[in-house]
């Protein structure tokens, strides 16, 4: 019966590739939403479209960044993708 055990391996590696991607999906997610809760006035983030900017403000579901000297742009809390170097 080695055909059996190789029709097992075929079924077995997509599944144990998925488990592996959505494991390692769930553990990215964990950490941009620690990084999210952190986030304290004064910090440099980047944006998860790009956009740097400093915390001047924030509450539980905004973020208030100033970009540039006096303009001052309202995103939502879940926008920030990283903190700047």
């Amino acid at each position: 019966m080695p055909s059996g055990s190789g029709n097992l391996l075929i079924l077995a590696l997509p599944i144990l590739l998925l488990g592996f991607m959505m494991w390692s999906q769930r553990k990215r997610q964990r950490e941009v939403q620690g990084l999210q809760r952190a986030i304290t006035v004064g910090d440099r983030v980047v944006t998860t479209s790009g956009l740097y900017g400093t915390v001047k403000d924030l509450d539980d579901q905004t973020v208030n960044l100033e970009v540039s000297p006096d303009v001052v742009v309202t995103y939502d809390r879940r926008a920030i993708g990283s903190k700047a170097a």
